[in-house]
């Protein structure tokens, strides 16, 4: 399987989060849809978040990962893929980088990163940030694959001033559902990036 592995993913970091998944026997579809929509978000948002190339590979990784943790039981399924991540054997990554993933992951549903939590609160301030930014793009993609249909096929964004993030998503059905999900899991990017997020569907 390592093998086969290889030839099919040459790029070691990435081979060894794919591996991670599989071991955790993941929902393929549904955390490539996540991921895709995650780094759209991540792209059409960058001047507001000023992140770099190493936050967009992390949170594609964070994306993919983020629902392991069903492998181990439904009920505190993020809190599951923090662990998960944290003890995966992501040996390509450093120490610093697998705890980005692992917090990202875990904030990726319920409760907002908070310094009462110690896995977030040891981690250097600059990092928090990150992980704050890159977990509320990750929210509001989940939400956007609600129903696990991958029922969106495209994603744009508009700055309206400095005080509304403008969602724009494509899709050939009715997509309330996710709308409704992905605005329920917006808060955290309201509050990290201090405006409104307007999520509606274009005719298309």
């Amino acid at each position: 399987p390592d093998l086969a592995i290889r030839g099919e993913v040459p790029d070691p970091r990435r081979r060894s989060v794919i591996d991670l998944a599989r071991r955790c026997d993941w929902h393929k579809t549904h955390s490539e849809q996540v991921a895709s929509l995650t780094m759209r978000l991540f792209d059409e948002l960058r001047p507001l978040h000023g992140l770099g190339n190493l936050e967009r590979e992390l949170i594609e990784y964070a994306a993919l990962l983020h629902d392991i943790g069903w492998h181990i039981g439904r009920k505190g399924h993020h809190k599951h893929s923090m662990y998960l991540i944290l003890h995966g054997d992501l040996k390509p990554f450093s120490d610093e980088e697998i705890q980005i993933m692992a917090n990202i992951a875990r904030y990726h549903r319920k409760a907002h990163p908070s310094p009462k939590h110690l896995p977030f609160s040891q981690l250097p301030s600059d990092h928090q940030e990150v992980v704050r930014k890159l977990s509320a793009m990750l929210r509001v993609a989940d939400g956007l694959d609600r129903p696990h249909g991958s029922h969106v096929k495209e994603v744009a964004c508009n700055l309206l001033g400095a005080k509304t993030i403008s969602i724009n998503i494509l899709g050939s059905t009715d997509l309330t559902p996710e709308i409704e999900a992905a605005k329920a899991k917006a808060k955290l990017m309201d509050e990290v990036f201090h405006a409104e997020t307007v999520i509606q569907q274009e005719s298309g």
